[in-house]
């Protein structure tokens, strides 16, 4: 068992103290960390069974829907966190040494009851073939670090979660609450978390965020953008100087440009990109153009593929190897969608405000990060966990298994729990003086 688990947890935790007034609400923070990393449902109830139940539990209600302390506060502590644990980790090389890159995406919690506030009907691109195409729930917008370790390869850290509320969902509702449209929710999130970050920012988002409305705001603040674009996206070059003096004012765009077609007018390089233990050869093309609307270049990746691949990035530093790299680390984001979900209860809330929903959100994502941080940090943590992967029809061991980190940390957490209880110090008592004394035991009735 990997030692002083919880003594590093407790240690990260006692940082998001400043984030509230009392010291006493931070208190129901870790009780709901210790009751998210528990087995079974997340709801509230559920958390405070796993407590001494000293406080009613009204109290964690009251911490979700009218305790005072704000989301973005935790957020950016959270994010402050996380560069200040990974910078030392991150190959001073590499182009993440030199940039943050914040991938975004949306995923849906589904839910099956009718009062919760913002839920409505979210059409779902991912289904497959045998799953409904139409889901109940909310529709849920993610903030991610991303970070590639040179011994644990690429990490997505998640740190601010927001739900987006349809115009029709508040006249319904009658909800207290603005309506601010998809893209714009999503440049408004990024902006807010702008100046805590330590180095340049891109957003690597995928190909739904490749619009005008998005990242012209971005390029304002000086924020840069990497996504993919639609297989039929068009640019444009420069229009060529007059040689004649003309009325009116100058043409900006010159000749009008299909990105996939460059593959067929364009010579082609090479690069070879790892993918797991083979080495691939991949062909593209990378020129520099203009979009309509947007004041500078931006940098265009045709990749030759059945299907052609097109990425794009206001950030002109990068080359065609760190786009390529960076938008495939952008699918770590998946991952952690998919570990939220099925293991800390990201689905799982009852609470029926949106206020109460939005930080039950956040706190499952405070719980994953952390558990996160403590895994790339701590040496004895990661060989603990991959010691108990290490099995004989495995042929590599995955990079990151947050369900065999629960149960080692689920694991050390009982065992603390029974000393507490117990009253027995392993260091400082004798084993034969200790089980002489088992007045603790509640005998059992027959």
């Amino acid at each position: 068992m990997a030692p002083q688990i919880l003594q590093q947890i407790e240690i990260l935790l006692n940082l998001f103290i400043p984030c509230f007034k009392q010291k006493r609400t931070f208190r129901y923070l870790e009780e709901f960390f210790k009751g998210i990393i528990m087995t079974g449902r997340k709801t509230v109830t559920r958390i405070f069974l796993t407590t001494d139940r000293r406080r009613h539990f009204t109290n964690y209600y009251r911490f979700l829907k009218t305790y005072k302390w704000k989301i973005l506060d935790l957020a950016i502590k959270l994010l402050m966190l996380i560069q200040n644990s990974f910078e030392p980790l991150v190959d001073k090389d590499g182009v993440y040494a030199s940039n943050i890159f914040i991938a975004l995406d949306s995923t849906f919690a589904k839910k099956s009851g009718k009062k919760f506030d913002g839920a409505d009907i979210f059409h779902d691109h991912s289904s497959g073939k045998n799953k409904a195409k139409y889901v109940w729930g909310h529709c849920i917008f993610v903030l991610g670090v991303l970070y590639r370790i040179p011994t644990l390869g690429p990490l997505c850290l998640p740190f601010l979660a927001s739900i987006y509320f349809r115009d029709a969902t508040i006249k319904r509702q009658k909800l207290d609450e603005k309506f601010v449209k998809m893209l714009e929710k999503a440049v408004n999130m990024v902006i807010s978390v702008k100046d805590c970050c330590k180095k340049p920012i891109t957003v690597v988002a995928d190909a739904f965020f490749s619009k005008k409305p998005f990242f012209k705001p971005l390029f304002e603040k000086g924020i840069f953008v990497l996504s993919r674009m639609r297989h039929d996206a068009v640019a444009y070059r420069p229009a060529l100087p007059k040689k004649e003096k003309t009325r009116g004012r100058k043409r900006k765009y010159g000749e009008k440009v299909k990105l996939k077609k460059l593959l067929d007018t364009e010579p082609l390089c090479a690069m070879n990109i790892k993918s797991g233990k083979k080495t691939k050869e991949i062909k593209y093309v990378m020129k520099d153009f203009l979009l309509r609307g947007y004041p500078g270049f931006v940098r265009f990746l045709v990749i030759k593929d059945k299907i052609p691949v097109i990425l794009m990035t206001t950030n002109l530093t990068l080359c065609a190897k760190d786009m390529l790299e960076v938008y495939r680390c952008r699918f770590q984001i998946e991952f952690s969608f998919r570990d939220l979900k099925q293991h800390l209860g990201f689905e799982d809330y009852q609470v029926r405000r949106k206020t109460a929903i939005c930080k039950f959100l956040n706190i499952t994502l405070l719980v994953y990060s952390i558990l996160k941080i403590v895994f790339a940090t701590n040496q004895s943590v990661r060989k603990t966990v991959e010691n108990s992967l290490d099995q004989p029809w495995r042929c590599s061991l995955p990079i990151f298994s947050l369900e065999h980190l629960l149960s080692i940390v689920r694991e050390e957490f009982f065992i603390q729990r029974f000393f507490d209880t117990s009253g027995f110090r392993p260091k400082e008592e004798k084993i034969p003086d200790f089980l002489n004394n088992m007045e603790f035991i509640i005998p059992l009735k027959r």
